[in-house]
C-alpha cells in the first residue's frame, strides 16, 4: 500500500495482541503475558507499507479516522499489482505521470527526499506539478541550510 501522510511529524502505529505466557521446562509460567505484534512507522509524505502490515493496521481506529479526514491518503493499492517487499517510501514511485495532477502535487508536497523530486522532475511535463517539485526542492534546500546540512 502506498499512502501519503499529511502531517509534520512521524506516526508510530502498534498492532498485535497479548498472548499466553511462555512456560519453563516444568510448565510454569515465566511471566504474565507476552505482547506479540509489531509497529509501523509512517513518516510525513509518501510511504510504502508492507501488505501484511497494512492488513494489521487498516482497521485501527486512528488509521480509519485519518483516512476519513484526508490526513492519510491511499495513493495506490499495490497489493493488486504486486506485493511490497519493504517499507521504502518514495523510491516505490518511479514517476508521477500515472497520478492525476492533484494527487501528484500532494505526493510532492509531502516529500522530503531530494532524490525522488529530482527523479520525478526528469519525467514530469505538467506545469503545476513541476512548480510543486521546484517549490518543495527549495523548501528542502532552505531547511538543509538552516540546520547546517547544506553544501
Amino acid at each position: 500500500m502506498i499512502v501519503n501522510y499529511k502531517h509534520a511529524g512521524a506516526w508510530v502505529i502498534q498492532y498485535g495482541k497479548m498472548v499466553g505466557a511462555p512456560k519453563d521446562a516444568e510448565g510454569k509460567s515465566i511471566q504474565e503475558k507476552v505482547f506479540q505484534g509489531g509497529t509501523v512507522l509512517i513518516k510525513p509524505g509518501t510511504n510504502s507499507i508492507i501488505d501484511k502490515n497494512w492488513l494489521m493496521i487498516k482497521d485501527n481506529p486512528d488509521v480509519v479516522s485519518r483516512l476519513k479526514s484526508g490526513e492519510l491518503q491511499i495513493i495506490e493499492d499495490v497489493s493488486k499489482s504486486g506485493a511490497i517487499k519493504s517499507d521504502s517510501g518514495n523510491d516505490r514511485i518511479e514517476s508521477l505521470e500515472k497520478y492525476d495532477q492533484k494527487i501528484a502535487v500532494d505526493i510532492v508536497d509531502g516529500t522530503m527526499d531530494s532524490e525522488s523530486l529530482t527523479r520525478w522532475k526528469k519525467k514530469e511535463k505538467r506545469p503545476a506539478v513541476l512548480k510543486a517539485i521546484k517549490d518543495q526542492s527549495e523548501k528542502i534546500k532552505n531547511a538543509d541550510e538552516a540546520f547546517g546540512k547544506g553544501e
